[in-house]
């Protein structure tokens, strides 16, 4: 690893070792994911009985967006505490924190929750405009890989910088999945 981390991208050299790295991460995160995600469907871990109508679905993901909220909640606190923390360093208006510090890699990751929280809200929602009502408990699936996701980003993330991809494929993936299919339901019914 440590081949990965000294790296240059400027280089082609070390490009294609940074891709490739990229590309390990991805497919690690990726497969399991979409395994955990059939075997729940197919387990019906999810299901409920009082899901009968679209408009039960909207509900049902209303639901799974209190958890993404409270993760994303849960990381605007980190950002908080860093700052209050008495030997951290402060926040200033106008000014970032030096990169490194605690409060830097709290802002950082908060942010970055945040952004994909709104991505994956959009999906879960465009998911539920176009799923039947017995499929409903896969965006419940769903939601359990991205939270897992927003854990491994962060965990990487503290051990060093490129461990947070294996967090971020994670994340990502479950709306990138929800956003295609929702798409394809649109256009072609």
């Amino acid at each position: 690893m440590s081949k990965l981390f000294e790296a240059d991208a400027s280089t082609d050299e070390g490009l294609k070792i940074i891709m490739a790295g990229f590309a390990k991460a991805a497919v690690t995160v990726v497969v399991p994911a979409i395994l955990f995600v059939i075997v729940a469907q197919w387990l019906q871990l999810f299901q409920v009985g009082w899901v009968q109508s679209r408009t039960d679905n909207l509900f049902y993901v209303g639901q799974n967006l209190a958890f993404a909220g409270l993760v994303l909640t849960g990381h605007i606190f980190w950002v908080s505490i860093s700052r209050a923390t008495p030997n951290a360093e402060k926040w200033q208006e106008g000014h970032r924190p030096s990169t490194g510090t605690t409060l830097d890699m709290a802002q950082r990751i908060a942010l970055n929750t945040l952004e994909q929280t709104v991505i994956f809200a959009l999906a879960q929602l465009a998911l539920a405009s176009v799923l039947p009502p017995e499929s409903i408990d896969a965006t419940r699936a769903l939601l359990v890989v991205w939270i897992a996701g927003r854990l491994m980003y962060v965990v990487g993330y503290r051990k060093h910088p490129f461990y947070r991809s294996y967090g971020f494929n994670a994340t990502t993936l479950p709306s990138l999945f929800a956003l295609l299919y929702a798409a394809f339901r649109i256009v072609f019914g």
